[in-house]
């Protein structure tokens, strides 16, 4: 497993994606913590709200997505301006 680097984003009041564009170029996967608010995520195509989508904790243990669960990942803040906290890595298993 190789450590690729880190991007952070603060999450207002708006659906938000991580663009490939933004990424890495050889990243696989992904830890995703978020340290503020806690945020709702939906991977199927739809946008998440204050009360539908999955559900994470802010300072919680960080979880793992591959790079194409990422791009498919929209975002919504419980309140606004929530810290997403990303770290990047290649080569390892989810």
């Amino acid at each position: 497993m190789t450590y690729l680097g880190y991007l952070q984003y603060t999450i207002t009041d708006a659906v938000f994606r991580v663009f490939r564009a933004n990424m890495p170029a050889n990243a696989t996967h992904v830890d995703v913590q978020v340290e503020t608010h806690n945020v709702r995520y939906r991977m199927d195509g739809g946008d998440p709200t204050a009360t539908k989508g999955m559900l994470l904790i802010a300072q919680h243990d960080p979880i793992t997505f591959s790079l194409d669960q990422l791009v498919d990942a929209r975002f919504f803040a419980a309140q606004n301006d929530a810290i997403l906290n990303l770290h990047f890595f290649a080569g390892r298993d989810v």
